[in-house]
This record gives C-alpha cells, structure tokens and sequence, in this order.
C-alpha cells in the first residue's frame, strides 16, 4: 500500500495469486450499482486476531465513499471475521487518510519515524488502532 512504484501486470497477477490463497488475507472490492469503487485488504497475524488494513478508492467515486467502504470494511472485519482490532499506518502527509482514519473512529497509537521509503526519501508513518469494543460503541451510537 506504501509502494509508488509502476506495478506491471505479472506482478499484479503473483500479488493476486499469492493473496487470494492466504488464509490470513481477506480482499474486498465494493461496488455500488454494479460498479467497483473501492478495495479493501484485511491481513490477520497469527492467531486470526488483529488486522491490517489498506484501501484505495477510485479516484473518480462519490465524495463520501471512503467513509462508506471503511465502515463496510470495518463491519466486516469485525462482525464476520471476528478481529479484535483493525491497525492502520498512513504516510505522515496523507492528510485525507488520517482524516478518514479519525473520522472512522481509530485511535492515534504514535508515530514510526522515517519509516517507509517512498519516492526516494524516507517518510514516518503515523499508526492508529481500532477495537472491536470502540467499534461497537460506535456502532451502538450511530443506532441511537
């Protein structure tokens, strides 16, 4: 998720193949009316508890659907595949990811400095964590 690079299709394939037959990789593509807007990858550690999370929308989607396929993704992850938590870590100038991240309800867990290597310079990634309790009161308050 943190990779800028070009991405040819025979990488595409092995990266596919490879997920799709993990047991602890879950792939998700949302579609509203038949048309895909959205890809979400959960990836559990050992045992099948805590999750990673990353996600891209289509550059042309509704404003709005970030949000929306964060808290399908999140619904998902906590009520089908019974995570305990959902961590994400989001490139230190990704303004609207960390927005989203908060907006979705994860907490802030602290920083990782110059981290990831991206275009060339090393960049520190931010890291927020979301319970499964956190996302039941959540939830429970948007019922209400």
């Amino acid at each position: 998720m943190f990779s800028q690079d070009p991405i040819n299709s025979q990488e595409h394939y092995s990266w596919f193949y490879n997920s799709k037959n993990d047991p602890l990789v879950t792939l998700l593509v949302l579609e509203e009316g038949k048309q895909p807007f959205g890809f979400a990858q959960l990836t559990f550690q050992q045992p099948r508890e805590v999750a990673s999370w990353g996600f891209y929308v289509s550059p042309d989607a509704r404003a709005g659907s970030g949000f929306k396929l964060g808290r399908v993704v999140l619904r998902h992850a906590f009520f089908e595949l019974c995570a305990h938590k959902v961590f994400g870590e989001v490139l230190e100038s990704n303004e609207a990811s960390i927005k989203l991240h908060k907006k979705l309800g994860f907490v802030f867990e602290g920083e990782l400095r110059q981290h990831r290597l991206v275009a060339g310079a090393f960049r520190s990634v931010k890291c927020f964590g979301l319970l499964s309790t956190e996302y039941s009161e959540l939830s429970q308050e948007e019922l209400e």
